[in-house]
């Protein structure tokens, strides 16, 4: 009997992980156990995504609310520590570059217990950023790299992997939104949000644009400025916390081509993704979706960990200056790509059942 423990925290787990879970489950003699660790703890970026992807509830849900990082960081790991032996996994498969990860990784380290880290070898080179800090780590701790591309593998080789610790297995995303577009592409916008398409749909959720009021205001100012185009803006719980604590929620609130929405499911996502004529965001996943999808994106940041999306000019990374953003919005809004490799880069959607094939011939 195989056992696999998924450990998970975030919306974007969920996601990374839901068609290895799916296809793992399909396996004879194979045992799958999900712990989540309370990163995402409400119903809006986490229960509804585990429903959705119709993945099992968690056997553990370590409940960590915590407000700090270190904090955070700690209290998943003490909680992990406690719970994973008692599972008795033979692989324990930590996804992405969150905290949950990098308590995972250090966890499974410490326990000895071999893991699989999901989504190996994506660098920024920017060690201050927490994403940047978090994966790095998992990687260099794993037991196996699982690579979604092929800029993440030669990261690795750069690094000093083995070629051995190595897989190019594809992205597990891609694999998702292959799954779920098809019922995303029904989804009437119109009904369903009362929006034209034709907007451009923003998120953002990162520490360095949500917890800096220079940095955030920027972008408020970029979105009531750039009167020619329309924004839909789904926002992240942490991003309407600090909108009002900064006070710039109300001119949103009141502006009249920005639309606010609440944080939505997967498959509503993908239809307001569709629909749109770019991307504004400081989201990986969301970069890479668009890319697949053939929407032009902006991302806010200085780099990407996805430098396939820069070179076929799908994407483009600007810092929140008021003048710069809105400058590259009204280029990108123009922009036309080449979506004919965007698949073929990430894996073509086989990404799943490679790691499951792996994971079986391993462990």
């Amino acid at each position: 009997m195989l056992k696999v423990v998924f450990v998970l925290g975030t919306r974007p787990q969920i996601i990374k992980t839901a068609p290895v879970i799916k296809y793992l489950r399909g396996i004879d003699k194979c045992e799958v156990s999900v712990v989540h660790t309370g990163q995402h703890y409400d119903y809006q970026l986490s229960k509804v995504f585990l429903k959705e992807m119709s993945l099992p509830d968690p056997v553990i849900n370590l409940g960590v609310h915590a407000d700090t990082h270190a904090k955070q960081t700690a209290a998943m790991m003490i909680g992990l520590e406690r719970v994973l032996p008692n599972l008795s996994p033979n692989v324990v498969v930590v996804p992405g570059d969150t905290n949950s990860a990098l308590a995972a990784a250090l966890a499974a380290n410490k326990l000895r217990i071999p893991y699989a880290h999901l989504e190996s070898g994506p660098r920024q080179f920017d060690l201050s950023n927490p994403e940047e800090a978090n994966r790095t780590v998992a990687d260099h701790l794993c037991t196996i790299a699982f690579a979604p591309c092929p800029s993440a593998v030669r990261n690795l080789v750069r690094e000093g992997f083995a070629k051995s610790r190595i897989a190019f297995t594809g992205d597990t995303m891609l694999d998702c939104l292959i799954e779920h577009l098809p019922s995303s592409l029904r989804i009437d916008v119109r009904k369903e949000f009362g929006i034209e398409p034709g907007y451009v749909l923003t998120t953002i959720h990162r520490q360095e644009n949500t917890e800096d009021p220079a940095r955030l205001n920027a972008i408020v100012q970029t979105l009531l400025s750039t009167k020619r185009l329309r924004f839909v803006f789904p926002v992240h719980p942490r991003t309407a916390k600090n909108l009002k604590r900064f006070r710039s929620w109300k001119s949103l609130v009141h502006a009249g081509n920005v639309c606010l929405l609440p944080p939505v499911d997967y498959e509503h996502s993908l239809a307001l993704l569709s629909k749109a004529r770019m991307v504004m965001t400081d989201s990986g996943g969301l970069q890479k979706e668009a890319f697949w999808i053939g929407v032009p994106c902006l991302t806010v940041f200085k780099s990407t960990p996805w430098p396939e999306t820069l070179r076929q000019g799908a994407n483009v990374c600007a810092e929140p200056n008021r003048c710069s953003l809105k400058k590259v919005l009204l280029h990108s809004s123009a922009t036309k790509f080449d979506t004919s490799r965007s698949f073929q880069v990430f894996g073509n959607g086989k990404a799943s059942k490679n790691v499951s094939r792996i994971l079986v011939e391993r462990f």
